[in-house]
């Protein structure tokens, strides 16, 4: 069995927390190049490993590991006292499945605005 510790560094640094659009459902999403890596978060939360697509010549096989609605909450409330960099990500999902269909769309937005490359703000980063 690994470490909570080790499984929310692990997201914090390759893992996401989105909202599918189509349904309306909260997702928790790591992709990494190594099979074995998502097997260990796999291994405790089950659910499974799928291939990404990868088009560009000479580029590592990409793998994703997925998890939806109460099953991503509980992996995330496992993990979140641990977690430095994606807490506000975890705040948002708590929100989400509590939320009403009118408040899950500003939630989506709150978390797609979050996600964004390079949008880190400094009070996201942590102090040490």
């Amino acid at each position: 069995m690994v470490s909570k510790e080790y499984l929310a560094g692990f997201f914090d640094g390759e893992g996401s927390v989105m909202i599918e659009s189509y349904q309306l459902r909260l997702v928790v999403s790591i992709t990494n190049t190594s099979y074995e890596a998502l097997q260990l978060f796999q291994s405790q939360y089950g659910s499974k490993i799928n291939t990404h697509t990868v088009t560009e010549r000479n580029a590592k096989p990409l793998f994703y590991w997925r998890l939806r609605q109460r099953r991503a909450l509980e992996f995330l409330e496992d993990i979140e006292p641990y977690v430095r960099l994606k807490a506000r990500h975890i705040e948002l999902a708590r929100a989400f499945i509590k939320a009403t269909p009118d408040s899950k769309l500003v939630i989506k937005t709150q978390l797609r605005t979050l996600n964004q490359r390079g949008k880190i703000k400094e009070s996201q980063l942590p102090l040490n």
